[in-house]
């Protein structure tokens, strides 16, 4: 972990002085620098990650804490994959460019060990670990390996998944970064953590080799605590309280535009804040690319918002987006295009979504979003079309 002559305390406001020479090769891994070939090679014309993309995946990964993101996004050659560090009395996370791009063209589902990084250089922010004199620790590192494990679970990942990363650290450790097996240890330790805050039940291992709590596939819903409590489910008259047990669904404005779900799955209906038509509104679950949702407000659609309503209660599994209006590629790049936004269930439940600007499809692993009676996507911000301050979606769906 790097560290700075200045470092700003943050529990007292005051400015005290580092002990700590910096370690500017140091990263998740270790301070050694990478070898021969680990890295790949990129011009300075080559497309990248930009900081912009680094700082939206951040901003999911606090949003998960309710935390808004006041973290500087670096690049830096001298990491091998990420860090984070003091720097003029701001909270700075650094990343190698070379390192993160090959996650560039990757499906979101193979970009858990990006999430990971990032995720565990700000657990060292959260945590308090950068305002600490004497750099790296193995101690610090298992902090923010657990807090990283809790962080990929609230994004969905699995834990194998979750614990990609760490397999291919040193096995022996170091005098700054544990052994691997103690480091996979602390992101199950994080992972199983928010696993039974969502509300799943981790079942215990069986002497005959049965799942154990390192098995995904035994991950179930744990029973609700009340079930016999009829009181504790219901009104005075047998009927669900929704407005003590589910938030209340948000108000629309008077020129909201709805239409009801497909035919086939969930029943309800999909409104919009603002659009041309119901018909409009359809498009973004009409399974056809070419076809797209465009809001009709002034400005370029940031603000505007959807709304899932559902007629019973469903669990949204997965996120799926198609971004922009796919005609083809010259109207892609015309209108505005989704760039970052906030899930929120009826169950209180919230998740923010980077949103990446291609035409391709995209799609999130969910949890947290169980048994809801509805979910609101807000539009947090938009990228600006070349011509016009349209925001177009062609597929944005739940399943």
């Amino acid at each position: 972990m790097r560290a700075c002559l200045l470092c700003l305390c943050l529990l007292s406001g005051l400015t005290v002085a580092s002990a700590a020479p910096a370690q500017d090769n140091c990263g998740m891994g270790g301070c050694a620098g990478p070898a021969d070939g680990d890295l790949p090679t990129v011009t300075a014309s080559e497309s990248r990650l930009t900081t912009r993309e680094v700082f939206l995946m951040a901003n999911e990964i606090l949003a998960i804490s309710g935390l808004a993101n006041n973290l500087k996004i670096h690049e830096t050659m001298d990491v091998y994959n990420a860090a984070a560090y003091i720097e003029d009395q701001e909270r700075v996370i650094g990343f190698n460019p070379l390192w993160v791009l090959k996650f560039k063209d990757m499906p979101v589902d193979d970009r858990w060990p990006l999430y990971a990084v990032i995720a565990h250089e700000i657990g060292h922010h959260l945590l308090g670990h950068t305002i600490l004199p004497g750099g790296s620790r193995p101690a610090t590192e298992l902090e923010a390996d657990a807090f990283a494990g809790f962080t990929l679970h609230a994004l969905g990942a699995t834990l194998p998944q979750a614990q990609t990363l760490w397999q291919g650290f040193s096995e022996s450790g170091s005098d700054t970064h544990p052994p691997r097996q103690e480091r996979l240890a602390a992101v199950e330790q994080g992972w199983l953590q928010s696993a039974g805050r969502a509300g799943l039940a981790i079942p215990d291992g069986t002497p005959d080799g049965g799942s154990g709590p390192g098995d995904p596939d035994a991950v179930r819903q744990r029973p609700d605590e009340n079930a016999g409590d009829v009181s504790a489910q219901a009104g005075s008259d047998g009927t669900e309280d929704s407005q003590t047990s589910r938030g209340a669904r948000p108000d629309l404005p008077a020129q909201s535009i709805c239409a009801p779900l497909p035919k086939g799955g969930a029943r309800g209906r999909l409104c919009a804040t603002t659009a041309l038509d119901a018909l409009s509104v359809s498009r973004l679950l009409d399974g056809d690319i070419r076809s797209s949702w465009s809001e009709q407000a002034p400005g370029n659609g940031r603000g505007s918002r959807l709304l899932f309503d559902f007629e019973t209660p469903i669990s949204a599994a997965r996120l799926t987006i198609v971004n922009g209006d796919n005609s083809d590629e010259k109207t892609f790049r015309r209108y505005a295009r989704l760039e970052s936004i906030t899930l929120s269930g009826s169950n209180g439940f919230k998740r923010t979504i980077a949103v990446r600007d291609h035409r391709g499809e995209q799609s999130w692993t969910l949890a947290g979003f169980e048994g809801v009676d509805w979910i609101e996507v807000h539009v947090d911000s938009v990228i600006d079309g070349r011509r016009y301050d349209t925001l177009a979606v062609s597929t944005l769906r739940f399943d």
